[in-house]
């Protein structure tokens, strides 16, 4: 009886192991390719009226971005749209070193005129820096946002299972058309004050707009309330 048990326990065991083997392998399997990016990337293209828009990387949403460096760790920060949306903010209030992050949840905070609005985290992970240069100065978000307007670096477990919720290739650039029409049809009545001349998304939009308004565009395009 006993050597029935011991062989019976024994076959439990191979076969739960061969079925979480099977399930590695079907996971293995069904996570896209990693791609690594060079650092830094430069941007190839531009769509939805001269937004920058590089290849390579990975967007929520929410319009923060993520790319993939040869560490395995990936830089994290905000898109050209939106720091077009956001415009001249005086404070950005980043994530502690060390603090664990959620895909879809806060990262850091904006601060405009007395307005503040909290951007998504594109992954989940460990944030392992915070962009210095950033801190010291904003200007690079402005005007380089993919490479030294990075915001922070985070360390990611389950990249793979991250990168299946965020926007890539091809798809980026109709994503951007889109909020880029969303801006158009929402303030249609007052496009001169959204758009520069030549139909060029203005490069300091949230000076433009009221309480209402901002709120507004921050709940579709930053996925986020904001707060006064």
């Amino acid at each position: 009886m006993v050597v029935l048990l011991f062989i019976a326990t024994v076959a439990t065991c191979i076969l739960v192991d061969y079925i979480l083997r099977g399930r590695r392998a079907e996971e293995r399997s069904a996570a896209p390719e990693l791609r690594t990016v060079p650092v830094p990337v430069p941007v190839h293209a531009q769509t939805g009226a001269t937004v920058r828009v590089p290849e390579g990387y990975y967007f929520h949403p929410g319009h923060t971005w993520m790319a993939i460096e040869n560490s395995g760790s990936v830089r994290v920060g905000m898109d050209d749209f939106a720091q077009r949306l956001a415009g001249d903010f005086e404070q950005l209030d980043p994530p502690e070193v060390g603090r664990t992050v959620r895909q879809g949840s806060s990262i850091w905070t904006l601060t405009r005129n007395g307005r503040k609005v909290s951007m998504i985290s594109p992954v989940d992970g460990v944030v392992d820096e915070v962009n210095p240069a950033v801190l010291r100065n904003h200007e690079n978000v402005h005007t380089d946002p993919y490479n030294e307007g990075w915001i922070v670096r985070i360390k990611v477990a389950e990249l793979g299972r991250n990168m299946r919720n965020l926007l890539h290739g091809p798809v980026v650039q109709r994503w951007i058309e889109d909020a880029v029409v969303g801006i158009q049809n929402r303030f249609n009545a007052n496009l001169g004050t959204v758009m520069a001349d030549g139909g060029i998304l203005a490069d300091d939009l949230g000076a433009l707009l009221n309480d209402d308004e901002w709120a507004a565009i921050c709940r579709e395009q930053f996925m986020s309330e904001t707060n006064s």
